[in-house]
C-alpha cells in the first residue's frame, strides 16, 4: 500500500491561539474549529464533508474551578477544557481529537553564563569554509533540541552556539562556542556530561560539561554541513551523517585518527538517521530509506526502500521502522520484512520533520513545518482502514500539542516522566504533559 493510492488520514483542527485565551482568562471566547475529511473514503454525508464550527469557551462558575466550560455547534462534540486539554469529537464518527497547550514555554537563547571556554582549535580541512556566510545576532533561532535524565537541556543556534539550560525554567548553564556555522545537530551522550554536536562547517565535535563546557575533540572529514549524529552504545563510538552523501563511523578511543570507517558514500546527502543494535537506517534526500550493518565493512546497504518524495526522517526500533517524507507522507515498516510496506498515509499538514517512538506504550511523536505536533498510538499506527461507524470498538483518536502557528517545530524529546518538549522556528521551546489515553 502506499500514501499514493489516495489513503489521507482525517483531521480536526482549531484555532492555534486557544490555549493563549484560557491561559490569559481572556473569556468568553469563540474559537473556530473545523473537520478535513481528507481522502481515506470514508462513508460521509455531503454535510460533513466540509464542517466549520465555533467553539465557546467560558469561564469557570466558581472562583476556585480550573475547569473551563465549552460548547460547539452542530456536528461536533466537545468535553470541558481540564489539566490544558479539550477533547474534540466529530459527531456520529470514531474521530476525535484532543488538543494539549504547553505547561512552560522559554527561549533559552540569551547568555547568562560569564566564564564560557571558547574552542579555539584550528579549522583543519574545511573546503570553502571562507566563503561561508556569517549570522546576523540579530536573528538568532534553533536548529535542534535535546534533553538528558539529570534535569538538563540544548538548543543548536543558527549562530554556531550550543546552549544547556535548566528544563524547568530555561536558565542557560552555558555556553559552548566553536562552531563556525550553524549547529543543526546536537546531543547528550548517556553519561550526560558529554556533548555531540555537528554544525554547517561541516565540523563534528565533542564537549565536556565538566570541564565549564570546553571541546575537547574536533572530527573532520565531511566536506558539506552534519544533519544528524547517532551515539553507539555508552559512547565508545558515534555515526555522523551529512549533506556529502555519506555516514561516517568515528571511534573515540583511537588516537590520533578517530575515523574508523566511511559507512556509505552516496550521490545525494543524508537527512536523518536512527539506530538499533548494530542497524543503522538513513534517511535519504533521493527518496530511499537505506539500512545498514555497522559491524560490517561493506558500503552496500544491507535494503533500500524507495519512498515517494525525500525522506526527512527516520524512527527506527525494535519492530518497528517509520519514516516521514517532504510531502507529509509516513510509512511503517515491519523491522522483520522490511522490503514492503505495512501501512502508508499521507497527513493533513506540512513536511514531516521528525519522528520520535515512545518507548513506554510503542506510539509515535511526530513534529512538522507547519507549526503541530501530534501523537498517534501503537494501535493508530497499525490501522489501514477508519470507519465511521457509530458502533465502532475504537476510536480514531490523536493528540494534538498546541505550538506556534505555521511555524517550524524542528524536533522533539522525552523526558523519564513523560514531559513532551519541543522547538520551534519561532524561538520557543515547549514543554507539554503527555496526554493520557483516553476511554
Amino acid at each position: 500500500m502506499s500514501a499514493r493510492d489516495g489513503l489521507t488520514r482525517p483531521r480536526i483542527e482549531i484555532q492555534p491561539d486557544w490555549f493563549d485565551y484560557v491561559q490569559n482568562k481572556q473569556l468568553p471566547v469563540d474559537v473556530y474549529v473545523n473537520f478535513k475529511p481528507g481522502s481515506i473514503h470514508l462513508d460521509l454525508t455531503r454535510a460533513q464533508q466540509d464542517l466549520h464550527a465555533l467553539l465557546l469557551i467560558k469561564t469557570p462558575n466558581r472562583n476556585e474551578s480550573t475547569i473551563y466550560e465549552t460548547s460547539v455547534s452542530d456536528h461536533f462534540e466537545t468535553s470541558h477544557i481540564e489539566h490544558d486539554e479539550i477533547s474534540i469529537k466529530l459527531k456520529d464518527s470514531v474521530i476525535r481529537h484532543t488538543f494539549k497547550g504547553p505547561k512552560r514555554m522559554f527561549k533559552p537563547f540569551y547568555d547568562s553564563c560569564k566564564e564560557n571556554k571558547t574552542d579555539t582549535s584550528p579549522l583543519i580541512n574545511i573546503p570553502e569554509l571562507k566563503n561561508l556566510p556569517s549570522v546576523s545576532t540579530s536573528n538568532i533561532h534553533p536548529n535542534c533540541l535535546d534533553i538528558n535524565q539529570d534535569g538538563l537541556g540544548l538548543v543548536g543556534l543558527n549562530d554556531g552556539t550550543i546552549n544547556i539550560f535548566n528544563n524547568d525554567n530555561g536558565d542557560i548553564h552555558h555556553t559552548l562556542k566553536g562552531h563556525a556555522q550553524d549547529v543543526y545537530t546536537a546531543r547528550f551522550f548517556p553519561s550526560n556530561h558529554l556533548i555531540l554536536s555537528g554544525g554547517g562547517d561541516f565540523l563534528v565535535k565533542i564537549w565536556s560539561l565538566e570541564n565549564d563546557g570546553e571541546c575537547r575533540e574536533t572530527l573532520t572529514g565531511h566536506t558539506s554541513k552534519i544533519n544528524d549524529l547517532a551515539i553507539i552504545g555508552n559512547g565508545e563510538q558515534v555515526v555522523s551523517i551529512s549533506d556529502d552523501g555519506s555516514a561516517r563511523l568515528w571511534n573515540l578511543s583511537n588516537e590520533p585518527n578517530k575515523t574508523v570507517r566511511t559507512i556509505c558514500q552516496l550521490d545525494k546527502g543524508i537527512n536523518n538517521c536512527s539506530l538499533f543494535e548494530s542497524t543503522l537506517a538513513c534517511a535519504c534526500a533521493d527518496g530511499y530509506v537505506r539500512t545498514y550493518d555497522i559491524n560490517q565493512n561493506n558500503i552496500k546497504a544491507t535494503s533500500e526502500l524507495k519512498i515517494d518524495g525525500a525522506v526527512n526522517c527516520v524512527c527506527y526500533k525494535s519492530d518497528y521502522m517509520i519514516c516521514g517524507t517532504e510531502q507529509g507522507i509516513i510509512n511503517v515498516y515491519d523491522v522483520r520484512q522490511t522490503n514492503s510496506v505495512v501501512h502508508s498515509w499521507k497527513e493533513l499538514r506540512s513536511k514531516i520533520t521528525s519522528l520520535t517512538q515512545l518507548d513506554d506504550d510503542g506510539g509515535l511523536l511526530v513534529t512538522t513545518g507547519d507549526g503541530s505536533t501530534f501523537y498517534h498510538s501503537r494501535e493508530m499506527l497499525q490501522v489501514t482502514n477508519i470507519e465511521v461507524e457509530t458502533d465502532h470498538s475504537m476510536l480514531y483518536d490523536v493528540v494534538d500539542y498546541t505550538g506556534p502557528k505555521d511555524d517550524i517545530v524542528l524536533n522533539a524529546c522525552v523526558d523519564k516522566n513523560n514531559n513532551i518538549y519541543t522547538v520551534a522556528g519561532d524561538g520557543y521551546v515547549r514543554i507539554y504533559d503527555k496526554v493520557q489515553a483516553k476511554k
